[in-house]
This record gives C-alpha cells, sequence and structure tokens, in this order.
C-alpha cells in the first residue's frame, strides 16, 4: 500500500511512510475535518456512520481508497519467520489510537487466522480495463453477431 512506483519521478519508485501517499500520519476526523477515522473516536459505529470512499482525497498510488481506518488487513508477510501459520496484518482500524503506529510502512503485526482477539480484513484489487478496451471487445461481438445473422 505504501509502495508508489513514481515516488521520486516517473518509473522512479519509493515507499510513503504513510498509505495516503504522505510521509505524514493522516489526521483523525469527520470527512472533510480528517484524512482518516483511525484514531476517531464515535458514539456509535456501523457502515453507516462513516460510508466507503468518504475520504476521497485519500488515495494511495494505485488508486485504492480506504488504505486508512478501515480494518487492519492480512498481506502474504510470514511473521515470525518460520512459523506458517501466522500472517503479517498491515495498516490501523476505525477508532485505532495507534494509528500513527499501525500505519508506518515498517510496522508489520503478525497474528495466526482465526484468532479471535481482532477482526482483520483483506482487500482484493484488479484492474479496470480502459474504456478502448470495452469498445473494441464490444465492436468483435457486434461483428460476430452479424456474421451469424448472414
Amino acid at each position: 500500500m505504501n509502495y508508489d512506483p513514481d515516488r521520486y519521478g516517473e518509473g522512479q519508485g519509493g515507499w510513503w511512510l504513510y498509505p495516503n501517499m504522505s510521509d505524514e500520519p493522516p489526521i483523525p476526523g469527520v470527512p472533510g475535518e480528517g484524512t482518516t477515522n483511525a484514531g476517531l473516536h464515535l458514539l456509535s459505529w456501523g457502515e453507516w456512520d462513516i460510508p466507503l470512499g468518504a475520504y476521497s482525497d485519500m488515495v494511495s498510488p494505485w488508486g485504492l481508497l480506504d488504505t486508512t481506518g478501515g480494518t487492519v488487513e492480512w498481506n502474504e508477510e510470514i511473521l515470525p519467520p518460520g512459523d506458517k501459520r501466522a500472517r503479517g496484518l498491515l495498516g490501523a482500524a476505525a477508532g485505532d489510537d495507534n494509528y500513527i503506529v499501525h500505519d508506518h510502512v515498517s510496522v508489520i503485526q503478525g497474528l495466526s487466522p482465526g484468532y479471535g482477539g481482532t477482526s482483520p480484513g483483506i482487500r482484493i484489487a484488479t484492474a479496470i480495463p480502459a474504456p478502448v478496451t470495452w469498445v473494441l471487445a464490444s465492436v468483435v461481438c457486434f461483428c460476430r453477431r452479424m456474421r451469424r445473422r448472414r
């Protein structure tokens, strides 16, 4: 989440300290006042309190929204080394008082899946084809359909 392939210019990759494309920690607060809900304490939490994408100006180098304050996310890191059951966790959850530490690029926690003490999540992302791809695919389908009718 923190790696930017163009951090120091086009094709010159590097790491940001925080997932919001910054070396400064995100600021807890409601949308419009802060840049994350990590560190923010509301009277009640629920999916309706702060909708996904509410911090739309906080985008990762990969175009991902909500890279901080959503949930702690599993990653591919094996921690501790040699323990194939434990996997790495990265990031801060909503309301996390230690968000400055947990969102920092250098902090990866280890936990075995199935442990009930936290509720980590996983982010599955894919590249969306450019509009030209869709137009080309539509033209090919149309031409095939026309040939079948003849």
